[in-house]
Formats: structure tokens, sequence, C-alpha cells
């Protein structure tokens, strides 16, 4: 969005540095410090993208090969159909809430993490529960 904002804002600064009738209450988007905070803002919105999504592709990719993981030594392999199911019926219950309900979203997200690297690391990875 502040990638748009700034090119209709050169254009608008251009028409009234030009003296087009209309445009002279947009001049101050022309103006240096104008540019400034409008790549300050597309600068924080990428990084955003990457941090926020990388990490949260990161945690579901980790989540789900350790269920795999876990599905195959206690399966055989045969619950994987059942496993990639449930994959893709939270994925898109996830991607409905993400647009719908994003704080909710992250909330059930993380939640879902947690159990998920909790239950999986179990019987793959040997630790026994305690007593």
């Amino acid at each position: 969005m502040p990638r748009v904002a700034g090119t209709r804002g050169a254009r608008c600064a251009l028409a009234a540095w030009r003296g087009y009738p209309g445009f002279r209450v947009q001049a101050w988007i022309g103006t240096p410090e104008a540019l400034y905070a409008f790549a300050a803002a597309t600068l924080l919105e990428i990084l955003a993208y990457y941090v926020a999504g990388g990490g949260a592709a990161g945690l579901t990719q980790g989540a789900t090969a350790l269920l795999r993981l876990k599905s195959a030594v206690l399966s055989g392999g045969l619950a994987n159909p059942l496993v990639a199911t449930a994959e893709l019926l939270g994925a898109a219950g996830v991607a409905l809430l993400a647009v719908l309900l994003p704080a909710l979203c992250l909330l059930l997200l993380a939640v879902l993490l947690a159990t998920a690297f909790r239950k999986a690391g179990r019987p793959a990875f040997g630790r026994r529960p305690g007593p």
C-alpha cells in the first residue's frame, strides 16, 4: 500500500507543481519528508511479511514433519492419508480464520503448534512421560 500511495503522491505533487487546480492541497505528498515516511513504511511492511510469514511457515512445517514422523513410526505409514486429510482441513480452517478473525487465528495457531510439538516429540525421540 505505501508504494501505491507514493506513486500517487508523486503524480499529485507533480500536478500541484505544474499549477493544476485541485492539487495544491496534496502538494505535501511530494516533499522529502513524505518520501522518507513512505520509504520507511514500505521497508517495515516488507520486513513484517518476511519475519511473520516465514516464522509461521517454519513452525507449521516443523510441526507437520514431526506429526508425519510420529505417524510413520506408530503405524508404518498406514495413517499418513488421515494425517494428510487433517493437515488439509487444518490449513483451510487457519486460512479462513486468518481472513475473518486474524487475532483469534494467531492465538489458535500458537496453541495448535505448541500442542503438536509437545505430543509429536515423545515417541519419535524416545522421551517418556514422567511416573
